[in-house]
């Protein structure tokens, strides 16, 4: 882990202990969502940071070149971060060393210049959707007080995951102020460079400002990068314990307890089975039916809960299905997501199931009438 050079050893053992094997970490590197490499992402930047901060420019700009190039590939919203490169140069008190800046903007034009030919022969595209989105309303019906009542209530979740999951009778939010006194206790004990803590916080001060003002509906992932300041933190605080000779028993148990804690959550952890597998495999049989059946195509429904409709429409394009709107007289097959929903089922493959059409409704004529629209 980059803890050990950021911080010490000791620090970067435990932190890779917990990334490792907190649930809430490994179910997040498993999602497939395009945000995925968020946190590899994050604890590099926190690194560049470092890096600035220590007066190293020529590693610092060189990385926060490529770290830049990649966000259009992550998530844009990244972008709030970059002041953060600004501040780290501020307070590193270092002379600004321009041959290393022109390189690594040189770098960086090299390493954009396929989002830039893409850009100019698409009509700029991605850069007006960014754009729309940051100027036009999102659609969110959380606003103010509510919003950022999300936001602490996401932020919150993210911590307790990571450190106990999310117990009975335990609010989330004891995890995050457990992680804020902790704060607390480092600053006292000045075990973490104050420079390196005024970059943690502007990190979590930006991240949280920013999608409590945004109209976009915010998804848990959006705040992930939040996810190696709690792992740092927690790692210095488990240290400190363990070195300190009066409570180095109680660190050590502390540490233990998390490692069964975690084994143990995962050890009981029943998965959706939803994925990749289970979503073309149901695509697969509706395909064989709708063939077996000669319809020329088909209309898709959905019963499920909100979000998880998604990832089929990939399944349906690679094997040619012609699909109408399930208004119109096309035979209808629906996809279950989570199998409680309903009381019959044609076909599960995991935790997707499929509902065929009603054949009885459906005749020739009728069929080949609703086909004749657009796909």
């Amino acid at each position: 882990m980059l803890y050990g050079v950021i911080v010490d050893k000791n620090v970067g053992t435990i932190g890779a202990i917990i990334y490792a094997i907190s649930p809430y970490i490994i179910f997040n590197d498993k999602r497939v969502v395009p945000t995925m490499p968020l946190m590899l992402w994050s604890i590099w930047f926190l690194y560049t940071c470092f890096l600035l901060i220590k007066g190293d420019q020529k590693k610092g700009f060189l990385l926060s070149a490529i770290l830049i190039s990649l966000i259009w590939h992550i998530n844009f919203g990244l972008a709030i971060l970059f002041p953060i490169l600004l501040i780290s140069l501020v307070i590193s008190k270092k002379k600004i060393n321009f041959k290393a800046l022109t390189l690594s903007f040189i770098t960086l034009i090299i390493l954009m210049s396929p989002f830039f030919a893409f850009e100019a022969r698409h009509g700029f595209s991605q850069i007006k959707a960014v754009f729309l989105s940051a100027t036009v309303e999102q659609g969110d019906v959380l606003t103010g007080t509510s919003k950022i009542a999300k936001i602490y209530d996401v932020v919150t979740k993210g911590v307790s995951g990571i450190l106990w999951g999310y117990p009975a009778g335990i609010p989330k939010s004891l995890a995050f102020w457990v992680a804020i006194g902790g704060t607390v206790f480092i600053v006292i004990r000045k075990k973490l460079d104050n420079r390196l803590l005024i970059i943690l916080a502007t990190w979590f001060l930006a991240t949280t400002a920013f999608f409590s003002l945004y109209s976009k509906p915010v998804s848990e992932y959006y705040l992930d990068s939040l996810t190696i300041i709690w792992v740092l933190l927690l790692s210095i605080i488990f240290s400190l314990l363990i070195k300190n000779k009066k409570v180095k028993v109680i660190g050590l148990l502390f540490l233990s307890v998390f490692v069964v804690i975690s084994i143990y959550r995962f050890a009981i952890y029943i998965p959706n089975n939803n994925g990749y597998i289970e979503r073309k495999a149901a695509i697969d049989y509706i395909n064989e039916d709708a063939a077996n059946h000669n319809y020329p195509c088909i209309a898709m429904s959905y019963i499920t809960k909100p979000g998880y409709n998604f990832g089929y429409r990939y399944f349906i394009w690679l094997k040619g299905l012609s699909t109408r709107e399930p208004s119109t007289n096309a035979p209808v097959y629906s996809i279950v997501f989570p199998l409680s929903m309903v009381d019959k089922l044609d076909k599960t493959f995991g935790g997707v199931g499929v509902i065929n059409p009603d054949y009885s409704r459906y005749n020739k004529e009728s069929i080949t009438k609703s086909c004749g629209g657009d796909n």
